[in-house]
């Protein structure tokens, strides 16, 4: 005769959601991207969590995983200095590249305009910078970006070349056939200069 098996037990298993949304969140805080929009949430959560497991364990389990998550957390924080020291010299390289491209650029473009304002006098180049203004879209080219004693001018009206010039015009007056491979214009913040020909050449090692 088959023995009578026991009534299922109606006790409820302790709840444990909160601490399983802490460790998700630590885990998903380790990733760089996602350091403080997990991070801190890990951190708040899994103390509640494992406060509640402390204090009621009948009702709330989980504590391990609680403490699991809020230590991830916590070192997903830790981390983000960490990251951005290693971060901070590649990205000045970067904005220190990037500007001296620029400053090329504008060598090219200021060089440009001079040829073309010899082209119309007599292959004779302008006797200074503010008189082939025509020949410039706009004085902004004027200022190298790595300049921090100049401004950029937004308009010809606002030119100062005290203010907003960082080049410096060597051949003023000289005619085109005789400063092809000579220099032309120089930025003495990055030592390059543009020569007659158009071309722009790096000298001599960046002033500091």
């Amino acid at each position: 005769m088959n023995e009578p098996q026991p009534p299922p037990s109606s006790a409820t298993p302790p709840k444990s959601g909160l601490s399983i949304t802490s460790l998700v969140l630590g885990i998903l805080s380790l990733p760089c991207l996602f350091s403080i929009l997990t991070g801190i949430p890990a951190i708040i959560t899994g103390h509640i969590a494992r406060s509640r497991a402390q204090k009621q364990p009948q009702l709330y389990g989980g504590g391990g995983m609680a403490l699991a998550g809020l230590i991830l957390g916590y070192v997903s924080l830790v981390t983000i200095p960490i990251v951005a020291a290693l971060l901070l010299p590649a990205l000045a390289q970067a904005k220190k590249k990037a500007q001296t491209i620029q400053c090329v650029n504008n060598m090219k473009q200021v060089g440009l305009a001079a040829r073309i304002w010899a082209n119309d006098h007599n292959d004779t180049y302008p006797p200074d910078v503010l008189t082939m203004s025509n020949e410039l879209n706009t004085p902004k080219i004027l200022a190298c970006p790595d300049d921090k004693s100049k401004r950029r001018a937004e308009h010809w009206a606002e030119f100062s070349v005290a203010e907003n010039l960082s080049y410096e015009f060597l051949t003023p007056g000289a005619k085109e056939a005789d400063i092809l491979t000579q220099p032309a214009f120089r930025c003495p913040v990055h030592g390059s200069v543009a020569l007659g020909d158009g071309s722009v050449q790096q000298i001599d090692r960046r002033r500091r």
